[in-house]
């Protein structure tokens, strides 16, 4: 299995950020994400990048960020709120 992929530099800084200023992490729950309201038919890449590095992306490398700290403290946990998409 390969290595890990490095986290970006801003998201990187934000987890020391957040361990430095809170001490610890118990729980994060990763509630980011956009649905662009259109058909697909009609998505450009641009729309659908948006989507992917705000729903996928995001979630893991703030993730990744912060789950170190919780396995460390052997305590913690990590839960995903999905935007909604219905209704329409």
């Amino acid at each position: 299995m390969g290595a890990l992929p490095s986290l970006p530099a801003g998201v990187a800084a934000f987890g020391q950020r957040v361990t430095r200023e809170l001490g610890r992490v118990d729980i994060l729950v990763n509630n980011a994400g956009c649905n662009i309201r259109k058909p697909v038919t009609e998505f450009t890449w641009e729309d659908w990048s948006t989507v992917v590095d705000t729903n996928l992306r995001g979630t893991f490398f703030v993730t990744r960020a912060l789950i170190p700290g919780m396995l460390e403290q052997r305590y913690g946990g990590s839960t995903r709120a999905t935007p909604g998409s219905g209704g329409r």
